[in-house]
């Protein structure tokens, strides 16, 4: 029974500890400026916290993603050019 009580109590605070400290969207816009870069890449700048540096794995992934890009809308142009003739 005492071990069923101490389950309750550490989860009731594990559940109540979580659901405290999350932020608000409009605080989240409101603080931070808009940050540089693709939105899918905003993960990668958490590499920071083990010692990567975060602020370049994602400067270099999002220029790969636009260079990649800019070679499939080429690929995409060449295709269309073709078949037109």
């Amino acid at each position: 029974m005492k071990i069923l009580a101490a389950f309750l109590l550490c989860a009731t605070v594990f559940v109540v500890s979580c659901s405290a400290d999350k932020p608000k969207a409009s605080n989240l816009e409101s603080s931070s400026p808009a940050a540089p870069g693709r939105v899918d890449t905003r993960g990668l700048e958490a590499a920071s916290v083990v010692g990567y540096d975060g602020a370049g794995i994602r400067r270099s992934v999002d220029n790969a993603l636009n260079q990649n890009d800019a070679q499939t809308a080429e690929t995409k142009k060449a295709i269309v050019q073709a078949t037109e003739k």
